[in-house]
């Protein structure tokens, strides 16, 4: 993610909440969130979001527990 572009597209606030161990979406710690699987993870990774921002995004599938 470059922060630089997030930021000047208005994402100033999500980059921040990521930058301080928060989820951009719902603001919760996102740094003691155990992920379901290896995928979310590096979702995480890429969005910053929380586990349960995730699957409210893009739904849970069934069977996809590790």
């Amino acid at each position: 993610m470059n922060r630089e572009i997030m930021r000047a597209l208005g994402f100033k606030r999500e980059i921040n909440l990521v930058d301080s161990g928060k989820c951009p979406l719902c603001g919760k710690e996102v740094g003691k969130i155990k992920f379901r699987t290896k995928q979310d993870y590096e979702e995480y990774l890429i969005s910053g979001m929380c586990q349960e921002c995730m699957d409210e995004m893009f739904g849970v599938l069934e069977g996809n527990d590790e």
